[in-house]
């Protein structure tokens, strides 16, 4: 059996209100230690610095999955030469938090759409970053996509799927990568996972005039429901 888990969280990098991935998992019954893969939807470290404690590896037991150009272009001095200096520390921390997972065999890498696990399989999604990548995991009937960092303001990108972000390293690719994924989510329904999208982050999207709405998933505290 294989313990999945989709991207590692900030750790220290993002201030001490962050870096809650390792209190979490405990809360849900799981230890760092369990997991056995860690799929990378692109190495901006808000999505990988919780890999790395220091010099201690987080998840010791984790084989990380990175499309292979994510992990040409981030290891690659030459792109680093010729990043703006919005996007040169991420060369810098992708060595400090995906670095070590690589000298020691823990990165597997693929290209493109590929079947990684039974029911679980990797999308193209460019722009944001050279390799960035959804993963879409299907069972029973249903299907939930983890869109990584397609979408970064719901207010603003949601009705203008055209606006993009300075930390998009190909502007115009995110955009039209953006546009049809709304698309697609919008006919086929399914549910949808989005890294910087209001808790409950889960949901579906709805075309809305000539932008669209986003439909949260209900959620229901469990604390709440046994008290």
């Amino acid at each position: 059996d294989r313990l999945v888990m989709v991207d590692a969280g900030t750790g220290e990098l993002y201030g001490p209100n962050l870096n809650k991935l390792g209190a979490s998992l405990k809360a849900v019954g799981y230890s760092p230690e369990q997991i056995t893969d860690i799929l990378i939807t692109h190495i901006h470290t808000d999505h990988t610095g919780g890999l790395m404690d220091g010099d201690r590896m987080v998840f010791p037991n984790a084989t990380l999955h990175i499309e292979r150009k994510e992990v040409a272009y981030w290891f690659s001095e030459d792109q680093r030469a010729k990043a703006t200096a919005a996007h040169q520390k991420y060369f810098a921390e992708a060595q400090a938090k995906v670095g070590p997972y690589k000298a020691a065999g823990r990165v597997k890498t693929f290209s493109g759409a590929t079947q990684l696990f039974p029911g679980i399989r990797s999308e193209p999604a460019p722009g944001h970053t050279p390799g960035h990548s959804f993963y879409t995991l299907e069972s029973q009937g249903e299907k939930l996509v983890f869109w990584g960092d397609l979408l970064h303001v719901a207010e603003v990108q949601l009705p203008r799927p055209d606006i993009t972000i300075l930390f998009d390293v190909d502007p115009k690719a995110a955009a039209d990568t953006r546009k049809r994924a709304f698309v697609q989510a919008v006919k086929e329904g399914y549910w949808v996972a989005g890294d910087h999208v209001s808790f409950p982050g889960v949901g579906h999207l709805q075309a809305d005039g000539k932008g669209y709405r986003w439909i949260p998933m209900p959620y229901v505290n469990d604390f709440y429901r046994t008290r």
